[in-house]
């Protein structure tokens, strides 16, 4: 009996190891699937973003192609709002056009104004900073720390009118007038790369314009200013790179009589599509740039 006590023993022991072991390789089972687990998921992830990725870049070269090979006009207008913004909105909308309008803050001074701004947003247009104080040249240009307070002041703007965050900058004057500004009031060229690093890092895209169409000049003749637009449009559609046209416009009276003749003269030069600008699509200024 005593042999057989030691041997049941034996047995129920050896069992308890037995079950043991697979109990532990059980559970070290169940963590190397979770391992894998976690570890295809983030193979998943990464897949997703190149995909992403590539289909960024794919709509991109389709962009470049469409805009090489089919005149595109793009609209802007910068001193908004002005006593004609309305009247602006009201043509492109007859015209079932968009376009994109550059906001100067310190210019928004009554509910009327405040209004049309956020009628931009509502209408489908893109709204963007020129500035908050665009007259306050000597400051802003002074440094990137004081350029940035204007854009963000003039931002903080838009987003409360319109529950909009635009990713959108018009230097005022340009950037080439703004070289000029930070050689005057700041460092040099050095201000101006600054400003650009610091607008990219915030995710801002800059945009320029090809031609001024002159209608801030209110004793203007509309007629000659289309003159000199339907010229600079026109060699547009010749070249042999991007078949785009940006046109500067303000917000005069001289401005609500020339749109309407811009518009239909920009159509028979063959320029059928009218965009908005986007951050990051065309026609803004890549960072870094070689001042």
């Amino acid at each position: 009996m005593r042999i057989v006590y030691i041997l049941i023993t034996f047995v129920c022991l050896a069992l308890s190891i037995v079950f043991m072991y697979f109990g532990f390789s059980n559970k070290a089972g169940i963590t190397d699937a979770n391992n894998m687990l976690a570890e295809q998921e983030q193979k998943v992830k990464d897949a997703q973003n190149n995909l992403n990725e590539l289909q960024q870049e794919k709509s991109g070269l389709e962009l470049q192609v469409r805009y090489r090979s089919e005149p595109t006009a793009f609209l802007t207008f910068n001193s908004v709002p002005s006593s004609n913004t309305a009247k602006i909105l009201d043509i492109l909308k007859e015209n079932n056009v968009k376009a994109t309008f550059y906001i100067t803050g310190s210019l928004i001074q009554t509910d009327e104004d405040r209004a049309v701004v956020k009628r931009i947003v509502d209408e489908g247009h893109a709204i963007g900073i020129r500035a908050y104080g665009s007259d306050n040249v000597s400051e802003i240009f002074s440094s990137a720390e004081k350029y940035m307070e204007d854009v963000q002041k003039c931002a903080a703007m838009i987003k409360d009118i319109t529950g909009t965050e635009t990713k959108l900058v018009r230097m005022p004057g340009g950037t080439e007038r703004a070289k000029s500004y930070c050689t005057q009031y700041g460092n040099g060229t050095e201000t101006l790369r600054e400003i650009m690093k610091s607008l990219h890092d915030a995710g801002y895209s800059v945009t320029d314009w090809y031609t001024d169409a002159g209608d801030y000049d209110s004793s203007a003749s509309a007629s000659s200013l289309l003159e000199v637009v339907k010229t600079a449009a026109s060699s547009r559609t010749q070249n042999d790179g991007y078949k785009t046209y940006i046109l500067l416009m303000y917000g005069t009276d001289v401005s609500v009589e020339l749109l309407p003749d811009v518009i239909s003269a920009l159509k028979e030069l063959g320029y059928n599509t009218f965009e908005k600008i986007v951050p990051g699509g065309y026609a803004y200024i890549k960072y870094p740039v070689d001042y």
